[in-house]
């Protein structure tokens, strides 16, 4: 296991007395992509996994995902994703699905975080890691390189992953800029359709943002109508 604390002031310096433990400090705060390369950097595996400090997994995931690889040897897997709320209730799940239905990642998400993938090591390097530049898209960006090598994730719905929403600052609150750098990085991959809705998605968003409401004020909105 390889933990790095990328210069936040949380202080996990207690992992480096631990037996098996590889524990890199960094002198700055790196997205949450850059701490990932930095890890894989170290790590001598043939599959990676990548845990963020502020969500979790479910007991048994990289059980299942340990299952699943042997099973079937594929290069890219993706478990379930439960999204939740300051209070721990569920917001949202979300299942990647299978094959090329994965393209509506060029206009949404689908279910792929760094949070939630497994990805063998030769594959990551051939994509080189995650992006350094798109901060809070870089699932979506890793899923798309991905898949424009031919590669889709594999979906393991045995497995679950929980990403947390809580107060002070996250990565997503550089979801708008991030998406623009999404756009930009990927429009002549997309289809004429998939650039329409990736358009329409983008424009929506900067009209919450004009208007000073949240990226995800549908979601709540919603959630409120329950």
């Amino acid at each position: 296991m390889i933990v790095v604390q990328n210069g936040s002031f949380i202080g996990y310096e207690g992992f480096a007395r631990l037996k098996g433990i590889i524990f890199l400090k960094t002198s700055r705060a790196l997205s949450p992509g850059e701490a990932a390369n930095l890890g894989a950097a170290r790590a001598k595996g043939d599959y990676f996994a990548f845990h963020e400090d502020d969500d979790f997994w479910h007991r048994d995931y990289l059980t299942e995902t340990s299952q699943r690889i042997q099973e079937c040897g594929d290069q890219l897997y993706a478990s379930k994703l439960v999204m939740l709320a300051p209070d721990g209730t569920v917001i949202r799940e979300k299942t990647i699905p299978g094959g090329k239905k994965q393209r509506s990642v060029f206009h949404s998400n689908p279910g792929f975080t760094g949070h939630n993938i497994v990805v063998s090591r030769s594959l990551f390097e051939k994509l080189g890691g995650f992006s350094h530049s798109i901060r809070s898209s870089q699932g979506r960006d890793f899923l798309v390189r991905s898949i424009s090598c031919g590669v889709f994730a594999t979906p393991i719905n045995r497995a679950v992953a929980f990403k947390n929403s809580h107060p002070g600052p996250q990565v997503s609150d550089t979801f708008l800029p991030s998406n623009r750098q999404f756009f930009a990085a990927h429009w002549r991959k997309m289809t004429t359709a998939e650039m329409a809705r990736s358009m329409s998605v983008l424009g929506k968003r900067h009209l919450f943002s004009y208007l000073g409401l949240p990226q995800d004020f549908v979601m709540r909105l919603r959630r409120s109508t329950k």
